[in-house]
């Protein structure tokens, strides 16, 4: 037999969607998937548009988020200290989490790893905002894993900006022993100097046994090789359903109601 499936959107586009359930935002909601419209998606309740004269409001429960945010509470209180050889390294790492406020990034970090299902921690050395290494988290939309025969090559981490009302990205490459850094505007790669912002930033390179990024993943993705599943997948259809059961519900009590004349 010979099948043919069309992917309908790459790991970004997932990832922009589970964001979108994450906030819990009605509108956003009827948005993407009205723009989204195709196959299944199609009658689906946040595609679907109500008859004239029928006109129903559409509710969202919050379910998704409040999911995500009851597993995250349940699980970073038990999270152990880091150990270390010597007095001194762990001195110095509490120096370094009181600097980047690692608590509260780890936080978030964990939320947007249930809900997009990867991300990574980026080490970075500026000296005009801190004498300590900076601990930058980004989430899966935004970065890309490259593996070589099953193990970790390269993180790339992805920075949009905005110069003179047009739009640029900044591909970081973080590797065992370098850093390698390009600048696209659309498909094009453009000079580094293009923008204010990436002028001074240049590449680098040094011990190849070390890389400057950390991946972090909870459960493994079925489609996408080497990234990380979200805890939404296969249950977006379910969180659909469920807000037009509750949405046909409360508009049969609205109906219901006692009127007094």
């Amino acid at each position: 037999f010979n099948f043919q499936v069309n992917e309908m959107m790459d790991f970004e586009g997932h990832a922009i969607l589970n964001r979108i359930w994450y906030r819990g935002d009605g509108n956003e909601l009827e948005q993407i998937y009205q723009q989204n419209a195709e196959f299944a998606d199609k009658h689906k309740f946040w595609a679907s548009r109500s008859t004239p004269g029928m006109d129903m409001r559409k509710i969202h429960t919050g379910l998704p988020g409040l999911t995500v945010k009851v597993l995250s509470f349940a699980v970073l209180p038990d999270m152990n200290e880091f150990e270390f050889e010597q007095p001194a390294q762990e001195q110095l790492w509490k120096e370094i989490e009181e600097d980047n406020k690692f608590y509260k990034k780890i936080e978030s970090a964990l939320k947007e790893t249930l809900f997009i299902g990867d991300g990574a921690f980026k080490v970075a050395i500026d000296t005009t905002i801190s004498e300590y290494p900076i601990l930058e988290w980004y989430p899966g939309e935004r970065i890309e894993i490259i593996q070589e025969r099953g193990r970790l090559k390269e993180v790339v981490f992805k920075t949009p900006y905005m110069d003179h009302r047009q739009q640029y990205v900044l591909y970081e490459h973080y590797g065992y022993g370098y850093i390698r850094n390009e600048l696209y505007k659309g498909e094009r790669e453009v000079d580094m100097k293009t923008i204010e912002a990436t002028r001074n930033i240049s590449d680098w390179k040094f011990d190849e046994t070390v890389i400057l990024a950390v991946p972090l993943k909870i459960y493994e993705s079925t489609k996408w090789e080497g990234r990380g599943g979200s805890i939404f997948d296969g249950k977006l259809d379910s969180f659909d359903a469920f807000d037009e059961a509750w949405s046909q519900w409360m508009d049969a009590l609205r109906a219901g109601r006692a009127r007094t004349y």
